[in-house]
């Protein structure tokens, strides 16, 4: 719950920071456009401005609705501000509605584009850090000396690697004796009726149990068998992010 309310106050912060940087980019590009009219009498570059504007939304706030509100309201700007008659909203005059269309269009258009690059870069650097941490991770197993820190080493990554609580089970005494290793922040699962029998189902069957599966499937981690062979090493359970 707490990883959730500091995600969600992230979001709103990050929303809020990204709804300033679109306005006062639009805001700053209103004031330059007035003063390039001013200086050449001539309002023709000033579509131009309000595209450049809302490329520059796009590349620096996240996602893409950013980039097409700063479009839309580029579009406002500059019918409202910037052509006859001024300071009213028109756009039925003949000639406008070709240009405005053409005009949000292609900056809807660019910022989607800049938006969708920037978010196959994020998912790049992404996969990148999982690559580096899977090459420390087998490492660090490679040189690990004994099975109990090939395990902690195991929960640890699957920790880290999926944000939530891991749980490991050597065998079926361990559950019965609570032997259980842990990493994570967990507070009576075990415990649970529900979770000891997924648990027991999981070296019972040899399957995947728990949560998302036929096995138990009210308990609130998902439990995976670890196999070498036909023979099972132990069980993992993993505490969905969404419980």
């Amino acid at each position: 719950e707490k990883e959730k309310h500091r995600r969600r106050v992230h979001i709103s912060r990050r929303n809020v920071l990204d709804l300033c940087i679109t306005t006062a980019i639009v805001a700053v590009t209103t004031g330059a456009s007035a003063l390039l009219v001013k200086w050449t009498d001539s309002s023709a570059n000033v579509t131009a401005l309000y595209m450049l504007a809302a490329l520059l939304v796009a590349r620096t706030t996240e996602g893409y609705g950013w980039g097409i509100l700063a479009s839309v309201m580029g579009v406002f700007a500059v019918n409202y501000a910037f052509t006859d008659p001024f300071y009213k909203l028109n756009f039925t005059a003949a000639g406008y509605p070709v240009i405005f269309i053409s005009l949000l269009l292609i900056s809807i258009i660019t910022s989607a584009t800049t938006g969708s690059v920037k978010q196959q870069a994020y998912r790049s650097r992404a996969s990148e850090q999982r690559i580096r941490r899977l090459y420390e991770f087998s490492q660090q197993l490679a040189n690990a000396h004994d099975t109990d820190s090939m395990i902690d080493l195991t929960l640890r990554y699957l920790h880290e690697l999926l944000g939530c609580p891991v749980l490991y089970f050597q065998n079926e005494d361990s559950l019965v004796n609570n032997q259980e290793r842990v990493c994570g922040e967990i507070s009576g699962f075990v415990s649970d009726s529900i979770e000891r029998g997924a648990v027991e189902a999981c070296f019972r069957e040899k399957k995947a149990a728990g949560a998302g599966t036929l096995l138990a499937p009210y308990a609130m981690f998902h439990y995976i068998p670890l196999m070498s062979g036909e023979t099972m090493l132990g069980c993992y359970g993993l505490l969905w992010k969404d419980n």
